[in-house]
């Protein structure tokens, strides 16, 4: 593991919280960030800056360990909350994955 992973890793397990990864498997608990994401009110798509205080509580942003995938995960439950994975990707520095990377749309009244 190079000196960023590890940085990573500690700040992850520092800011992060419990979180539910469902895929066909079942459930795999690990320590995650998600936060609301800051979209514009004329449309995810528009790239343009959102006011200052907009959020848009249906999309949020996960950020997670390079060890989790979430290629099979149908969904991700974080307390009461349970999302959808819109898009995800790994990020990597050189060869190594460093993190996961994903946009996430809440599911009212979601519960798998």
């Amino acid at each position: 593991m190079n000196a960023a992973t590890a940085l990573f890793r500690e700040a992850l397990r520092t800011c992060g919280g419990p979180v539910d990864l469902i895929g066909p498997g079942g459930a795999v608990a690990v320590t995650a960030a998600l936060q609301p994401a800051s979209l514009s009110p004329t449309g995810p798509d528009t790239h343009h800056p959102a006011p200052p205080g907009w959020v848009n509580r249906a999309r949020y942003l996960y950020i997670g360990p390079p060890d989790h995938p979430l290629a099979d995960i149908t969904h991700i439950r974080q307390g009461e909350q349970t999302f959808a994975v819109l898009r995800a990707e790994t990020w990597r520095i050189g060869d190594t994955p460093h993190h996961i990377w994903a946009l996430l749309e809440a599911i009212p009244g979601a519960n798998p």
